[in-house]
């Protein structure tokens, strides 16, 4: 059954639906930078773009991340093939992050025992050229989980990020990196930030909801 998506106002925006709205409050919860359809690009207009607050020096620094919102549960290919095709005619090279209707439940991580359960955002696309080092900045495409990472970030007002699952391991907005063992958020505590989020765009009954 396919929900309408009704507008919903948060922080000063009027959102396209309320899912973006609670992504919206999420980034807020998390204190990440973040600009609502901040560009066109060739037809696909992302719904986000998060601003990298990484020191100047890193690799990251002054860098973003466009961000795809979609009412799915599972990674979708055809959303996917839009981004890539958008990304290649309008010739951006940044990463893309991919979410879904809420957080993940994943069990790979860094930090705890394997029993644990930790949170993935969604799906991040790096790029990655086709060369035998497959230098970054290239025209392919690698799309993997993205946990969501905590106890890692040195600026302590701004203590979640998120990484590559198999990758590049770096925090992408503070470009924080300690060999691999970047620690990952339990999905509990993770479950308790959305929660937060989603009280944030609660109907208020004036302002539209879903």
């Amino acid at each position: 059954m396919t929900h309408k998506a009704i507008p919903t106002k948060y922080a000063g925006h009027t959102f396209r639906s309320r899912l973006e709205a609670r992504w919206a409050a999420f980034f807020d919860v998390c204190k990440w930078d973040w600009e609502y359809e901040p560009v066109d690009l060739n037809g696909w207009i992302p719904d986000f773009r998060l601003t990298s607050y990484a020191p100047q020096g890193n690799d990251f620094h002054g860098t973003s991340v466009f961000v795809e919102v979609k009412p799915i549960t599972k990674f979708c290919q055809a959303t996917v093939n839009k981004i890539q095709h958008a990304s290649k005619e309008s010739k951006n090279s940044g990463e893309v992050l991919l979410l879904g209707e809420g957080l993940l439940e994943g069990h790979e991580s860094y930090g705890y025992g394997v029993n644990e359960s930790v949170a993935y955002l969604g799906w991040l696309g790096e790029r990655w050229g086709e060369g035998p080092l497959g230098e970054k900045g290239g025209d392919g495409w690698v799309w993997d989980y993205t946990p969501l990472a905590c106890n890692s970030v040195p600026n302590n007002d701004q203590p979640y990020d998120f990484r590559s699952l198999d990758n590049d391991y770096s925090c992408r907005l503070s470009g924080f990196y300690d060999g691999g063992h970047t620690h990952d958020t339990l999905y509990g505590d993770a479950k308790k930030l959305w929660g937060k989020a989603s009280s944030a765009v609660q109907y208020k009954g004036s302002e539209a909801s879903e």
